[in-house]
């Protein structure tokens, strides 16, 4: 028990890890977006009323990454990408543990629940079919955030980049 625990904890934190890597990878397509702006006078120097006041093609690119970063996090619905995206992978992460942890909790306090056949006269119990569908929920699950994160949170990071570039 305490090593499935272990690799659950495990994926978990690999989901979250994956999903703030995610966020700073979207960042940072945008900053190297920025880097090769080309200003309406065709030379990488902005002009004196740009944006990028400083921008050049030494020194200035640090700040016009400054400016763009500064832009998106400044953006709502940059706040709005983050917390949505924060709070339904925390749910679902927690959906995932309500239901791993249930099955064990009832492995280790009602064995005899998951003793029962099936049906009467067969070998296979009742606990298979619940442990199965504990390993098709992580699946379901994954599935689900994966859907919700190519429509609600790409369309916002889609926003985003337009509104900012």
């Amino acid at each position: 028990m305490v090593k499935a625990t272990r690799i659950l904890c495990a994926c978990v934190f690999f989901a979250r890890l994956t999903d703030h890597k995610r966020t700073c990878r979207e960042l940072a397509i945008l900053e190297q977006g920025a880097r090769t702006v080309r200003f309406a006078h065709g030379s990488r120097q902005a002009p004196a009323n740009s944006r990028y006041p400083h921008s050049s093609t030494t020194h200035g690119k640090l700040t016009m990454q400054q400016d763009l970063v500064h832009a998106i996090k400044s953006n709502p619905k940059y706040h709005e990408l983050v917390s949505k995206r924060s709070s339904f992978g925390w749910f679902m992460a927690i959906l995932m543990l309500v239901i791993y942890y249930g099955f064990i909790l009832i492995i280790a306090y009602a064995p005899s629940f998951l003793a029962q056949p099936v049906a009467a006269g067969w070998t296979m119990t009742i606990g298979i079919p619940i442990g199965v569908g504990v390993i098709l929920a992580a699946f379901a699950l994954t599935g689900i955030f994966i859907h919700r994160a190519n429509t609600v949170f790409d369309e916002l990071s889609n926003q985003i980049k337009e509104e900012v570039l």
